[in-house]
């Protein structure tokens, strides 16, 4: 820990923690017409996640080349290796653009089932 770094004030802390909860409503209003996926696909993922030492993402988190390539990176994917699963040419970017109404999740679990 930094001697030099005070710890914030009650006040800094409520404004962080009221920071990170609009941000968290944001994503979740974005990610309002998710669907869900199918309760059986998402209980094998999350068997798959735990085997891999991986949560899955929330059903909000954003489906940006951000967050896809982290949840790519911890189960040992690069860019080109998602390639050979989703098809040559293909980007993280494309996912949400040929998938508009599904959720990370969806992502994160094929990834999962091709491991």
């Amino acid at each position: 820990m930094n001697p030099n770094l005070k710890p914030p004030t009650p006040e800094q802390r409520e404004l962080q923690i009221a920071a990170t909860r609009a941000r968290r409503d944001l994503q979740k209003e974005a990610a309002k017409d998710f669907q869900v996926p199918n309760p059986g696909d998402y209980a094998i993922w999350q068997d798959l996640a735990r085997k891999h030492g991986i949560q899955m993402p929330a059903w909000y988190t954003p489906r940006t080349r951000k967050y896809m390539g982290r949840f790519a990176r911890r189960l040992g994917y690069t860019e080109k290796s998602c390639r050979e699963i989703f098809g040559d040419g293909w980007k993280y970017e494309d996912f949400a653009k040929l998938n508009p109404n599904k959720s990370i999740q969806y992502f994160v679990g094929i990834l999962l089932e091709n491991k």
